[in-house]
């Protein structure tokens, strides 16, 4: 009679141990799928951009983008800018950051006051593509977005690149960018969602053929 009473209580006492070993392994699963969407590395066609507002004149904004040179001033990831042999006639620039290998960047187009764009000319970089910077002019100041579009060769960049960190290095250009006018907490948004309000006219409206600066 003791077993059999033995035998019941242990029955009794194991379903509520399956139980809370079944949340835990809920939970840790839970948990790994929160990190992995938090730890998501780079796709091979990489695509992300950011958005931010500021309340200065979009010319102001412009002349510090259209500076390359003077970025180490103001951007807290670079520690040098150095300039290099142009190509076809387009400046050269590499970037040295404060972490992480050199990278150069030509830039293959300008649109005045409005859109700047630089391409990865480096043949052994991880990593090949563009950045394009654009400005929108708003009543209160501007809009500026700045996008990286990527073919990623290198797994292992991939892998130890994710796309928050990415989205990390965009958010950090464009908050450096407001504090070079004195703001300090700029709002800064994903697109296209958080811009479907703009102006479609002015947005659409063609650059001046002038501005333009022939791209390779």
């Amino acid at each position: 009679m003791a077993h059999a009473v033995r035998s019941d209580r242990a029955s009794f006492s194991g379903a509520p141990i399956r139980r809370y070993v079944a949340l835990a392994a809920f939970l840790a699963l839970l948990g790994a799928g929160v990190l992995f969407a938090r730890a998501q590395p780079m796709d091979e066609a990489h695509t992300l951009a950011r958005a931010v507002r500021l309340h200065h004149p979009m010319e102001e904004v412009w002349a510090a983008v259209l500076d390359v040179g003077a970025q180490p001033t103001w951007r807290s990831d670079l520690s040098a800018m150095e300039a290099q042999p142009e190509v076809r006639g387009h400046e050269v620039w590499r970037e040295v950051p404060r972490s992480g290998p050199p990278v150069t960047f030509e830039t293959v187009e300008t649109l005045k006051d409005r859109r700047l764009v630089r391409c990865v000319v480096d043949q052994d970089a991880p990593y090949g593509g563009c950045v394009t910077i654009e400005i929108i002019r708003r009543d209160d100041g501007a809009i500026v977005t700045v996008a990286e579009k990527f073919k990623v060769h290198s797994a292992w960049f991939r892998y130890t690149n994710t796309v928050a960190g990415r989205r990390a290095r965009l958010d950090a250009f464009l908050t450096d960018l407001g504090r070079t006018f004195g703001e300090d907490a700029p709002r800064i948004a994903d697109l296209p969602k958080d811009l479907r309000d703009l102006p479609a006219p002015e947005a659409a409206r063609p650059p001046s053929p002038g501005h333009a600066v022939p791209t390779r």
